[in-house]
């Protein structure tokens, strides 16, 4: 309220016929009518204005309707004109102030003139330095014409404001890309052309292929181009006995060391000097957190090391780029990228960037660092040195509907503090493949990296991650309804999915849900030469992660576990279905790197458990579950089965190649950590020992492999006699051969423990006959059957060795359990090298005294072997909003042994569906 002559004057009144008035509404400006009264009534009382103005007093009260051309100067002094005219000016030039920061659009297009457009459409402005400098001022939006490209960088100045697209067509593109030309030749292959691109290059193109630093050795040399050091000195050197390359990298000053130190990091450093096989490097302890001696390392960024096609060297001190190639790079779309950073969002609030393509950022494509509210809506980002999008202290940004793709460090990473995050309906690929480029550390080669709380990370699809698909590492992420596809390429100790210990808060759960995780790969070049391992899973809880709970995931063709917690506690794990895992399908483990984490509050109900493993491809005694701890003081494994509860589960391995059914493997400390007891068990004998998954199922049964002899010798029932056996006892062990004519058939051979040592063990059964014995040749198939049962639980190790007393193995070790039902075993194994005259051994280390083993029926055979391909039996099915259609000729079987009918529909929301297959005519032995 402002009182005029005594009279409150309410700011809501205006003249009543405002819109027509051009006194009131001049052409070109605009008054709000919540300013408009004061302005009007000095015009009234100048009579410049003939339309009646409302007065209004407080509380509604009466209502004094003036004339503007006969005023009642009574009631309005010459003085309180004076002052209205006066505020009635100051109104004029707020209102005006007012009306250049309403909020306005703003056209740019590369046909548009910054001098001499309007910002409109149909005279636009031209560039992004021009938008830079008009967003200093209100809350505009922008616009970029599709199809049109724009050279970077995009720095807004202020918050509230929208970057966007207009018109038809490709998405405007915001680019930091130049494309190479004056191309020279340098002899031997080699090309120059003049580049400005800072002090270092990350990012080169051809043809829109992302091309590689010239590196020594070669990328597709033996070991993926690793050499490897037998030792390191702290962060500083490391050192390769049997180097073969040049001594003189350190020369040109721009040599680098590409250092694998550990499975999960492959770091870059400057290759400070050299000393024959000795490379020495400024090395940062936190960033390596340890150096593993015979792990990997190769040369890169020096113009010695261009021998292949689309390698490359930038040399900042001369400005220019050389490459190796057959070709005339003039022929070629060769692009650099020359801007570090393309769009920057610094300190911003509420930016929204939508439908805009952002291509050839050196280091990263679209930054943001504090402020709030930020969005990236359906933008496309590729070909960025570094990170697409990185988000550091900002709080409750959105990204969704993006495409990400050619990235060299990281898609995604939002740390450290970027609570309350929202990435969503994002499609990610080819992230983190360039060996020799990234960030380095444990945190690159990332598909979704989120350091902050209550993250959710839903509906993303991701395909060909160089390390973790997705990774947190606070407390209340909501990891939901994701697709992981074929990580974990280039570094390993991985998770399609993956968490650890920072920042949890007790009872903060983290709720990974309705993920589809498939083919975690691995990558083994570069680590302890000769080991082939890969440490990929599916969904891994690493180093103290707590509070979690899995759910409905479908997971499959992991190199290593399919769910795998790794001190890890209170984790919920349910209605999860996992195919193939290379090792165990849930792994529940407890080391000496958090020693104090003892294995408590788990839950593990309602899951799939299938491995297709087959000899030769993995041994049937693959366990389908395991459970370790090595804490000093959990010695017993009663201590151990306080880990948490286990039920209502399913469990398929459908294949027993050798005649077992170890589900379960449990590892536990005795003596006070001094030595280690490690079991496997059926899911019988689980139940019987733990009195866990009471209520869980076995499902899926098929014949793994059928055979023809070619030739054999045999022992039939009655003829199994001591004059074909020998009893080796060592450690103390002492045991005796016998004839038992009551324990099978007629006779057969019985092997007693009678030892009185402590440790009964060392036990071994040599198989001869000097009359039968053949050679066993390298690379042929044998068959080796017998009945055996035994009056204890016991497992026995049985290979093939040469004549001699000595029981080291000459052929695969092959392991199976006895018990005292009696079973049938076939054993088959491809000699790795030829065996003379050889013994077959059954051997054993841990029975007991009071054990007897009884054997009948043996036969040793050379054999063709035909193993049946897991895919005709089993059916494994993506999501999908169509029905899954049978086979007529084929009955198939859910998880739980239930037969389907002719079409099943696949929910995309309640995760996946295994389909067990058995066809109706199934082959014979």
């Amino acid at each position: 309220m402002h009182k005029v002559n005594g009279i409150f004057l309410d700011l809501q009144a205006s003249c009543k016929n405002f819109s027509s008035c051009s006194r009131c509404n001049p052409p070109g400006f605009f008054f709000p009518r919540t300013l408009l009264l004061l302005f009007s009534c000095t015009r009234t009382v100048k009579s410049t204005c003939h339309h009646p103005i409302l007065l209004q007093e407080p509380a509604g009260e009466a209502i004094l309707q003036m004339h503007a051309r006969t005023p009642p100067v009574s009631m309005i002094k010459n003085q309180d004109i004076k002052i209205s005219f006066i505020i009635g000016l100051l109104l004029l030039a707020l209102l005006q102030k007012t009306a250049a920061q309403q909020p306005r659009s703003y056209y740019f297009a590369t046909a548009g003139d910054d001098n001499k457009g309007l910002g409109t459409r149909a005279a636009p402005y031209k560039t992004l330095q021009k938008l830079n400098a008009l967003s200093r001022t209100g809350a505009d939006s922008f616009f970029l014409k599709r199809g049109d490209v724009f050279t970077g960088p995009l720095q807004p100045a202020r918050g509230k404001i929208y970057i966007g697209a207009y018109g038809t067509g490709a998405q405007p593109l915001i680019t930091g890309f130049v494309t190479l030309s004056s191309w020279r030749s340098a002899g031997s292959g080699l090309w120059e052309a003049p580049l400005d691109a800072g002090t270092r290059l990350n990012v080169v193109v051809i043809n829109n292929q992302p091309q590689h630093r010239g590196r020594y050795p070669n990328l597709h040399a033996p070991g993926g181009g690793f050499l490897h050091y037998e030792s390191h000195n702290g962060f500083s050197s490391v050192t390769d006995n049997n180097y073969p390359g040049p001594t003189d990298w350190p020369s040109g000053g721009t040599a680098e060391l590409c250092l694998r130190s550990q499975r999960f990091m492959l770091n870059v450093y400057p290759l400070t000097s050299q000393s024959g096989g000795t490379f020495s490097y400024p090395g940062n302890g936190a960033l390596m957190q340890d150096v593993l001696d015979r792990f990997g390392y190769f040369i890169q960024n020096d113009p010695r090391t261009l021998d292949e096609n689309g390698e490359w060297f930038y040399q900042p001190a001369t400005h220019q780029l050389k490459m190796y190639s057959t070709k005339n790079p003039s022929t070629l779309a060769v692009r650099a990228a020359t801007l570090d950073t393309l769009v920057n969002l610094n300190n911003l609030n509420e930016v929204t960037l939508e439908n805009l393509a952002i291509t050839g950022a050196n280091k990263i494509a679209v930054f943001m660092y504090g402020g709030a509210s930020n969005k990236i809506i359906n933008c496309s980002i590729s070909y960025t040195g570094m990170n697409a999008i990185e988000i550091k202290f900002t709080k409750e940004a959105v990204v969704r509907k993006n495409q990400l793709f050619h990235i060299y460090n990281n898609a995604v990473y939002a740390g450290p503090l970027g609570d309350g995050l929202l990435i969503d309906s994002n499609s990610i690929s080819n992230i983190g493949l360039i060996r020799g480029e990234g960030m380095g550390g444990n945190l690159s080669h990332l598909g979704i990296f989120v350091s902050g709380n209550n993250a959710y990370i839903t509906n993303n699809r991701l395909n060909r991650i160089g390390y973790h698909g997705i990774a947190t590492t606070h407390s209340g992420a909501h990891i939901l309804y994701n697709q992981v596809d074929s990580a974990a390429m280039m570094l390993d100790d991985a998770g399609g999915i993956y968490t650890s210990e920072q920042a949890f808060k007790p009872g903060a759960y983290r709720w990974i849900t309705g993920n589809l995780v498939t083919n975690i790969i691995g990558n083994s070049d570069g680590i302890w030469e000769g080991d082939t391992s890969k440490w990929a899973h599916g969904i891994y809880f690493d180093e103290a992660s707590e509070w979690g709970i899995i759910d409905s995931n479908t997971i499959a063709n992991t190199a290593d576990r399919g769910i795998y917690i790794h001190d890890g506690n209170h984790v919920k794990i349910r209605y999860n279905k996992i195919y193939n895992a290379g090792k165990e399908a849930l792994s529940i483990e407890h080391d000496r790197l958090q020693p104090n984490m003892l294995l408590t509050g788990m839950e593990v109900k309602h899951n799939l458990f299938v491995s297709p493993h087959y000899y030769p491809t993995l041994s049937a005694n693959q366990p389908t579950n395991s459970l370790m701890s090595i804490q000093s003081d959990t010695d017993s494994f009663s201590t151990l089965m306080q880990w948490g509860v286990s039920d209502s589960n399913y469990f398929c391995k459908p294949f027993y190649l050798h005649n077992t059914n170890d589900f379960f493997k449990a590892s536990y400390n005795l003596h006070k950590g001094n030595s280690q007891s490690d079991s496997t068990y059926t899911i019988k004998g689980w139940q019987k020992l733990t009195r866990q998954d009471l209520h869980s199922k076995v499902v899926g049964d098929f014949k793994a492999a059928f055979f023809s002899h070619i030739q054999y010798q045999q022992y039939p029932a009655g003829n199994f006699n001591a004059g074909i056996a020998k009893v080796i006892n060592q450690y103390g062990a002492w045991s005796s051969l016998n004839h038992d004519r009551t324990a099978m058939d007629t006779a057969c051979l019985r092997v007693d423990y009678t030892g009185n040592s402590p440790r009964t063990q060392g036990y071994a059964v040599f198989f001869s006959d000097e009359s039968h014995t053949e050679d066993w040749l390298k690379g042929h198939t044998y068959v080796v059957s017998f009945d055996i049962k035994s009056n204890l639980d016991i497992e026995s190790d049985f290979f093939a060795v040469v004549r001699s007393t000595k029981n080291t193995p000459q052929s695969q070790v092959l392991r199976f359990k006895i018990n005292g039902t009696r079973k049938h075993v076939d054993l088959i194994f491809t000699m790795p090298h030829t065996v003379e005259k050889h013994y077959v051994v059954l051997y054993n280390q841990a029975a007991s005294k009071g054990t007897s083993i009884y054997i009948d029926n043996f036969s040793e055979r050379e054999a063709t072997v035909t193993y049946t391909n897991p895919a005709d039996y089993l059916v494994f099915k993506w999501a999908t909003d169509r029905p899954v259609r049978y086979s007529k000729s084929q009955v198939y079987v859910n998880e739980k042994g239930e037969r389907q009918g002719a079409q099943k529909m696949i929910n995309r929301r309640q995760g996946e569906l295994f389909i067990l297959g058995s066809p109706v005519q199934q082959n014979k032995k």
